[in-house]
């Protein structure tokens, strides 16, 4: 009878360690990381020919540029962004580049931020065009227009090679220039915009 009880006792002691030491095969998942990407006119690209004139940055410049399909890539696989951590699905987002804030700085846009898997990252990927610029250079009301177009066959997919790791919980962030003057191009009637886009940095801004 004794020697039924430890053995009652030793087979419990067996299953129950068995039971703490086996996996579920459910692990938690990592907590995703946050990627930043903004955009901002060049300061130093202030001057484009038109005609004869040459026309200089002024505080009443427009140049209206479509963002779309943003991708940040891991070799061959990507994560889709999104302009707002809340936006549903994602969407195309106009913007003026060469708007100023009440500072007269060029204005500095944020067109993506969303949630990516955390890993190492080695490209970015995302959309632009623009069809319209006004510049106001020497003119006390209005100023003049450059309507434009790109360039035929061209696609319109930008790639910004860029190396970043993206860390479960931290938020990352990585900023563009674009050159908005050194992108338009005077083609026989009509003016190309071949946006020119220059990477700026690289930031892990810590915990979001």
């Amino acid at each position: 009878m004794r020697n039924r009880k430890f053995f009652i006792i030793g087979l419990l002691s067996c299953v129950a360690g068995l039971l703490f030491s086996c996996s579920t095969g459910v692990e938690p998942s990592p907590e995703a990381a946050l990627l930043r990407i903004t955009l901002q006119a060049a300061p130093s690209d202030s001057t484009v020919r038109i005609a004869t004139q040459t026309m200089r940055a002024a505080p009443g410049d427009s140049l209206q540029i479509n963002i779309f399909q943003g991708r940040a890539f891991s070799d061959s696989e990507y994560a889709v962004l999104r302009q707002r951590r809340d936006e549903l699905f994602p969407q195309d987002h106009q913007y003026n580049i060469l708007k100023r804030d009440s500072a007269n700085q060029l204005k500095r846009y944020t067109i993506f931020e969303y949630y990516v898997p955390p890993g190492e990252y080695d490209s970015l990927r995302f959309g632009i065009s623009a069809d319209f610029m006004l510049l106001t250079y020497g003119y006390a009301y209005g100023g003049i227009g450059v309507p434009m177009e790109s360039p035929v066959g061209m696609n319109l997919l930008e790639t910004i090679p860029v190396r970043y790791s993206m860390n479960e919980g931290e938020l990352t962030e990585i900023n563009l220039y674009l050159k908005p003057f050194a992108s338009v191009e005077r083609y026989r009637d009509l003016f190309l915009f071949t946006p020119q886009l220059e990477l700026v940095s690289t930031n892990n801004l810590g915990p979001y």
